[in-house]
């Protein structure tokens, strides 16, 4: 089977953003928070290294990419109707706790970078 082309891949993508954004209200307040620390740390470790500013960047995309693959999975469960099966009670869970360790990492990386802007 081969590929669709580019643009139609594209235009699936923004239709998957679309859903994500108008099904998952804490997409919003995931963007605020990360658009506070961003500029509360810009305020007090604005000369921080590239380097340090893109894995705080990369780490807030990961915490975005868990909550896209959690609604992913909670939108395929819904669907197929599986609301009381353990294993699907194990595999939401797998989901959440997805999201968990990307903001613990995510937050993590800005204690890092922190720490590293009071030397």
């Amino acid at each position: 089977m081969s590929r669709p082309p580019f643009p139609l891949c594209l235009l699936s993508a923004l239709r998957g953003l679309g859903v994500f954004w108008r099904r998952d209200q804490a997409v919003l307040r995931s963007l605020v928070v990360s658009g506070v620390g961003v500029a509360l740390f810009y305020h007090h470790h604005g000369g921080l290294p590239p380097v340090w500013w893109a894995l705080l960047v990369v780490a807030a995309g990961g915490v975005l990419l868990a909550m896209l693959m959690r609604a992913a999975i909670e939108m395929l469960i819904e669907h197929l109707h599986l609301k009381s099966h353990p294993a699907v009670e194990r595999v939401r869970d797998m989901a959440a706790a997805l999201v968990l360790v990307a903001g613990v990492v995510a937050l993590g990386v800005g204690v890092l970078a922190g720490f590293y802007g009071l030397r």
